[in-house]
């Protein structure tokens, strides 16, 4: 009994070394051959897409506005497109006031610089000139009078009276000028001044008026798309809606330049070397993958720093990269994958991956010599990509492994 389990037992045995030789031999009939050729790696960043330029949309009104209609997040506008309406009516109730304040300051001063002020200098000029002849006729007749006294032709109070008629029309004459003097230097520009400011101010505020019913339209200063900016409402951090009030200066929404994107990723400080302003990358959209973007390092920061959502025992250099291609699919935000080649030759040694085996740091890999006898031969391994090693010694192009 026990020889017969033992002869059952060899059996099993030599079964199941056939099956594994068979299987062996026909792995070892999955091959590949050691070639020559251009070996690249690569080192791949996640980061994501941003515009270099964001528009900001804010209210413009001096002062509190309420917004009853505004543009879907996410819509895409062109230039010009109206993105935002805010309740205009108490502007358009107050406009017709400040026009007629317009007309009547213009008209008011108008009529002092082209009516009022000549004719009031042409009297005051007119007067001087009256007082001036009768000063002169009143004095030519005291001359007359003296004349005529000194014969004994006439009494000495007719001399005298003369004399207080020609002090009075001196005196008259004076008066004339000086006031004429006065109001032409000193009424007249204060008149003038008065009128001018009242019509510069009625003008400032018709202007202001019209600049704020303008605001209460906002239109899209780029083409783009819409974004909501959350903001403080009513004691609330949240995105605008439309019946909200916004102030001035407040910025609620956003318009970013897609013409003009980037990538910012986070570089680990062991790998700062692979990088460097001016070199190239291939940037892929973790949202469409089939899709390579070309970029070109723009800035590397100067100084290493943690980041937050990284591990914290590393550091990271912030590296920033333009878009030299684009897409109509793009959006800001929009996670990537960058792709910067850190290494190159031109003419290396190749062997898949797959081929090679390690035996602790060791590396190997299974040789076909002569067509049938497969040796396990040691290998010096240079850099490694995704696919291949680059083989410093151990097999040659052309080889089977």
């Amino acid at each position: 009994m026990k020889k017969r389990l033992i002869i059952v037992s060899l059996f099993i045995v030599v079964i199941v070394l056939t099956i594994t030789l068979k299987t062996n031999d026909s792995r070892s009939f999955t091959t590949v051959t050691v070639e020559r050729g251009n070996f690249i790696v690569t080192s791949v960043y996640e980061g994501e897409i941003q515009s270099k330029n964001t528009y900001l949309i804010m209210s413009q009104l001096n002062g509190p506005a309420t917004i009853i209609e505004i543009a879907e997040e996410g819509a895409e506008v062109k230039e010009g497109d109206v993105i935002v309406r805010f309740d205009s009516s108490a502007i358009r109730e107050r406009l017709p006031v400040l026009e007629k304040e317009y007309a009547l300051a213009e008209a008011e001063y108008n009529s002092q610089i082209k009516v009022n002020i000549p004719l009031e200098l042409m009297e005051l000029e007119f007067k001087v000139t009256d007082c001036k002849l009768n000063y002169e006729r009143e004095n030519r007749y005291l001359k007359e009078i003296e004349a005529l006294f000194s014969q004994g032709l006439v009494a000495e109070s007719e001399v005298e009276k003369q004399k207080m008629t020609v002090l009075k029309m001196q005196m008259e004459l004076q008066k004339a000028e000086a006031k004429l003097n006065f109001t032409r230097d000193f009424l007249h520009p204060m008149a003038t001044a008065k009128a001018k400011t009242a019509f510069e101010s009625a003008v400032k505020s018709l202007t202001t008026a019209t600049q704020q019913l303008e605001a209460c339209v906002i239109k899209a200063p780029i083409s783009g798309f819409v974004v909501y900016k959350p903001t403080g409402i009513m004691g609330e951090y949240r995105r605008v809606r439309i019946g909200d009030t916004v102030y001035r200066n407040q910025p609620f929404l956003m318009i970013p330049d897609m013409s003009n994107l980037m990538v910012y990723c986070y570089v680990p400080e062991a790998e700062l070397e692979y990088v460097g302003v001016g070199k190239e990358a291939t940037i892929t959209p973790v949202a469409f993958p089939g899709l390579k973007l070309s970029a070109k390092i723009e800035t590397v920061a100067s100084m290493a720093q943690p980041v937050s959502w990284l591990p914290s025992w590393q550091k990271y250099f912030h590296v920033t990269m333009a878009l030299t291609t684009n897409h109509p699919s793009l959006r800001p935000g929009m996670s990537v994958k960058a792709e910067i080649q850190v290494y190159s030759k031109a003419d290396a040694v190749l062997i898949p991956r797959t081929a090679v085996t390690w035996q602790g740091d060791i590396p190997y890999c299974r040789v076909i010599e002569n067509r049938k006898h497969i040796r396990l031969r040691k290998l010096k391994l240079g850099r490694a990509n995704v696919t291949h090693y680059e083989v410093l010694e151990g097999v040659s192009p052309g080889e089977q492994v």
